[in-house]
């Protein structure tokens, strides 16, 4: 089995170091390295370059000629680039555990493999959210495959509908090339939350697998997407109606989050007739809609 890390970046000259290092100093090292530049206005490619030079495998660095205004699209481009078997995404700002690499040669790779995330100390504000979604999913039935903890699809997308994204960054996943192209790779449509659209793509139809160990140091900074609210709430909820599409309505709080999610992109007909429908009294239908407001127009991260 191979592995390529694959690494879409954009602004990160002042800290991409830092992420390459944990690459670069893994105790086993990928077999290919891939950086793609979203057309970074700063330094960014000069200093990718220059540390990439002491690395002992293959290398890559790819920079796009025009900004693509996520990181989907160079994400995209770079795992269509690899020629290894499994691909590990990873956040520009974000590194890798010393054996992340190890621990999947150690491993079999069939599906979507997510592990869990370390906080840096810079983002604790932010480490109960990590808690919260990797409790939430350690909480599925689970087979014992390989040593991993298997979800069966069917249990692993309903989920979804109840807790929405459990991956919480692409920096948590690994996945064989050819689930990447079966499901369609990564949704450049969207901006701030491609780790829960490709979720979403990949269980409809695949097991996940759990690492019941740290795979990656994770950073909130202040400069990302996801601090876009309106953008982030809007797309957020336009994965979760696919995934209400998908799934049976037979759970109550489902339907409100449905609700919920049709208001906050604006359908608010919509979610005020599928309350209706449901039999959601009007004071809740009223409050549902008020909260879609309240998030997109008002709420600040």
């Amino acid at each position: 089995m191979t592995v390529a890390v694959v690494i879409p970046t954009y602004r990160a000259a002042a800290f991409i170091g830092r992420t390459l290092d944990s690459v670069l100093q893994q105790s086993v090292p990928p077999d290919e390295v891939i950086v793609v530049d979203d057309a970074s206005p700063d330094a960014t490619v000069a200093a990718v370059e220059a540390i990439l030079e002491a690395a002992k495998c293959r290398v890559q660095i790819i920079r796009l000629e025009a900004n693509s205004g996520g990181p989907a699209a160079p994400l995209n481009r770079g795992i269509a680039a690899a020629i290894s078997d499994v691909i590990v995404p990873l956040d520009h700002d974000d590194e890798l555990v010393p054996d992340r690499i190890a621990r999947l040669r150690d491993t079999r790779i069939d599906g979507l493999t997510i592990g869990r995330l370390i906080v840096r100390p810079e983002s604790q504000d932010r480490g109960h959210l990590l808690d919260k979604a990797w409790a939430n999913v350690q909480s599925l039935p689970a087979r014992r495959i390989h040593g991993l903890s298997v979800i069966d699809a069917p249990i692993a997308y309903e989920a979804l509908a109840r807790f929405g994204c459990y991956a919480m960054s692409c920096s948590a996943m690994a996945f064989p090339k050819t689930l990447w192209v079966e499901c369609g790779g990564f949704d450049d449509s969207l901006a701030t939350c491609i780790d829960f659209a490709f979720l979403e793509r990949c269980l409809r139809e695949h097991p996940l697998a759990l690492i019941d160990a740290p795979v990656a140091f994770w950073t909130w900074r202040a400069e990302n997407l996801s601090h876009d609210v309106r953008r982030r709430v809007f797309e957020v909820s336009t994965v979760m109606e696919r995934v209400f599409e998908r799934c049976p309505a037979h759970l109550r709080q489902d339907m409100l989050d449905r609700c919920y999610y049709l208001a906050c992109r604006g359908r608010y007909r919509d979610a005020w007739r599928l309350m209706q429908r449901t039999g959601f009294s009007t004071g809740t239908t009223l409050k549902c809609v008020a909260k879609s407001i309240q998030r997109t127009l008002a709420f600040k991260s």
